[in-house]
């Protein structure tokens, strides 16, 4: 069928490539968001975690020369 010619056909695949295109920047999209998340949340975890052991660090050092 070539009824329309190579610029239909040019048009048509330019069509479906922008729509599939759409739909990966939409995946990407979401995706971008988990991660974003994920990482905040690691760090913030990660922060907390050094935090308490600083934390538990000083205590002991302080017990160690109140047993001086």
């Amino acid at each position: 069928m070539i009824r329309y010619g190579a610029a239909a056909g040019q048009a048509t695949d330019n069509a479906v490539n922008s729509a599939v295109n759409v739909g990966v920047a939409a995946f990407n999209i979401d995706n971008l968001g988990i991660k974003a998340v994920v990482k905040k949340t690691g760090k913030e975890t990660a922060s907390a975690i050094l935090e308490d052991y600083k934390i538990r660090e000083k205590q002991e050092k302080q017990l160690k020369k109140e047993d001086k």
